[in-house]
């Protein structure tokens, strides 16, 4: 019953924070924009002259890439030297916002502009040390999937088929095991704020524990979400295949796909408001 109040907590907090959700969908768009520009003019000139504008039209523009890659060589490298610093910048940004959410939905306050943004720059370092501390925890995630295969493989022999499954499955472990690390350092954040603690090292063992003595109501809970998640990729890629790619299609499909991008920014949010409502039943 917690799980399901919890994830009807988070829904109607969501979506009483429309304010913050459309900056999150437009820090997102702002630097997608700025991650296009160097390579734009460029890909719009190849598809203007090449044939290849045609199959993508069509929908089978794969060979796209390698033409572009074969005669637009300058505009990739322009794109490669911004890309990194841009990557660094978006994850800041994005750590700032999610330090204001989280402060917001563990106080369950209405939302402000200055409340927000007060609570990011509160809230940011504290944020940024708990997100290098899950760096090392998905260096081990790594570490542990790299031995389980190799034991997976020994374990296969020379059965091409048994080898395909098993690396199937060390796949799906190294899936859970990033989900794993990802939802511990969720709860991290929001006992940073609901502790009021500047101690990530202890903050950070104390989420381990809080999830690994409610695994159920956390992992039930993270997945529940996720599962609506993967509803909105299944009716956006069903109704997106009916959108023709020509003509005024095109348009359209931008705005289902901007829809989208905004719907998926909700369903991040929605991911930390349930958690944040679940910690709160659970320590009351």
């Amino acid at each position: 019953m917690k799980v399901i109040n919890a994830f009807r907590t988070g829904l109607s907090g969501v979506l009483g924070q429309k304010a913050m959700w459309f900056i999150f969908y437009a820090v997102q768009f702002a630097f997608a924009w700025i991650l296009v520009q160097p390579i734009e003019k460029n890909l719009t000139e190849l598809i203007g002259w090449s044939m290849a504008g045609d199959e993508i039209l069509a929908g089978n523009g794969a060979n796209i890439l390698f033409e572009f890659m074969a005669h637009k060589q300058a505009a990739i490298i322009a794109w490669s030297s911004l890309f990194v610093p841009a990557a660094i910048l978006f994850i800041l940004v994005t750590i700032f916002l999610k330090a204001g959410a989280v402060s917001l939905f563990v106080k369950r306050e209405s939302f402000t502009a200055a409340e927000f943004f007060k609570s990011a720059g509160l809230y940011f370092w504290r944020f940024f040390r708990l997100f290098l501390f899950s760096l090392a925890f998905f260096a081990v995630s790594i570490l542990i999937y790299m031995l389980l295969n190799s034991l997976l493989k020994s374990l296969a022999g020379d059965s091409e088929r048994l080898r395909v499954m098993l690396t199937i499955v060390g796949f799906a472990i190294l899936g859970f095991l990033f989900l794993l690390v990802r939802m511990v350092f969720d709860y991290a954040k929001i006992m940073a704020v609901a502790s009021g603690s500047g101690k990530m090292v202890r903050t950070s063992l104390a989420a381990w524990r809080f999830v690994l003595r409610h695994p159920g109501k956390t992992l039930g809970l993270f997945y529940l979400v996720g599962i609506a998640g993967l509803l909105l990729w299944a009716v956006y890629y069903g109704i997106g295949g009916l959108i023709p790619a020509a003509g005024f299609g095109i348009t359209i499909m931008f705005i289902w796909q901007q829809l989208f991008a905004f719907s998926r920014t909700g369903i991040v949010l929605w991911q930390l408001a349930s958690q944040s409502a679940l910690y709160g039943e659970m320590h009351r």
